[in-house]
């Protein structure tokens, strides 16, 4: 970036892809800054400056660029940025370009951050299909966004990808292993299908693990929150029984009437902790099949032998994708 164009960064207000700081903050809040950006499109950190434009300066700038060394450290997956140290008016002012993340969320200490305006907030964290996943990491290379057509078939050699709207004839392969259709269909070798499977999988347990405990303590909060509701409920029915019995009848009644809002509270909370119960029991279905496909992956790495090697690969990719030896499969 050349001084001019950083005088004209300054010169803007922050926003969801722009912040300002006048001293380089914790290694920590730095990663979460970073975490933000990477989650939501990308952005630009510029350490030395007021908003506002004042020009502060870096003291130490080869400590700045260390301290953001540590923050993205503290950043899985870590996001990838790109740094600089611009002089302006006889002052150092560090510049870091936060790239948009491409396996988000990008996380601080098991937590995912995202921008709003120029806000830094915590986002929900997306629990993933483990085998729609799969497809998609085969189908576009990533391990989280899907590109492309949907259609998608098991041959001899690897998988096919439709890519030109072809007709789907006898599952696009001939006896001896060749596809029909060569300008229509896209190949992916089982042992390059494999090893985006294994991106994917690493990344849908991550995400997986992550839900599953973010979720399991939403649905505990709610129970020992209807538990809470339903004493103070109960309370408030006894004293009204109390009053009542010594003939203090409107107290009484009064005092149980009151108890209906506690109890009322305790209803909807008990709810809201049974729908995360199910969603827990959901992913927790999803978290068994990663780790199984985990598993999998752990095991065909560990056979020696090259030909039984790459047929459990193979095996693994159809299964990852749900694939039956000529069938076919619609995109999620």
């Amino acid at each position: 970036m050349k001084p001019d164009e950083l005088r004209e960064l300054i010169a803007l207000p922050e926003s969801d892809v722009l912040e300002f700081k006048s001293r380089l903050p914790s290694a920590h809040s730095v990663a979460r800054i970073m975490s933000a950006f990477a989650n939501t499109r990308g952005g630009v950190l510029v350490v030395g400056v007021e908003e506002g434009g004042e020009i502060i300066g870096v003291d130490d700038p080869v400590f700045a660029q260390k301290r953001l060394l540590q923050a993205i450290e503290k950043t899985s997956p870590p996001v990838a940025i790109q740094s600089e140290v611009i002089t302006l008016e006889g002052k150092s002012v560090l510049v870091a370009t936060i790239k948009k993340g491409q396996l988000v969320p990008h996380l601080v200490d098991g937590q995912a951050f995202q921008r709003k305006g120029d806000l830094i907030v915590r986002m929900s964290i997306y629990a993933p299909d483990a085998h729609s996943s799969a497809y998609r990491a085969v189908l576009s290379g990533s391990g989280a966004v899907a590109q492309g057509p949907g259609a998608v078939a098991a041959g001899e050699q690897g998988v096919v990808i439709e890519t030109a709207g072809g007709d789907y004839v006898s599952g696009g392969v001939v006896a001896d292993g060749d596809f029909i259709g060569r300008d229509q269909w896209t190949l992916i070798t089982w042992d390059a299908a494999f090893e985006r499977v294994i991106g994917s999988t690493a990344f849908v347990l991550n995400q997986l693990e992550l839900s599953y405990r973010q979720t399991r303590g939403q649905s505990q909060g709610w129970f020992r929150f209807s538990l809470i509701a339903a004493g103070i409920g109960f309370v408030l029915i006894g004293v009204g029984v109390i009053a009542v019995i010594f003939g203090e009848v409107t107290a009484g009644l009064i005092t149980t009437i009151s108890s209906v809002i506690p109890n009322a509270a305790a209803a909807l909370f008990f709810v809201q902790s049974k729908a995360a119960n199910e969603r827990v029991d959901a992913i927790q279905t999803r978290l068994t099949e990663a780790r199984e496909l985990q598993t999998a992956v752990e095991i065909a790495n560990t056979v020696s032998d090259q030909k039984s090697r790459d047929g459990i690969k193979a095996e693994i990719v159809r299964k990852a994708l749900r694939l039956e030896q000529g069938g076919r499969v619609e995109q999620d």
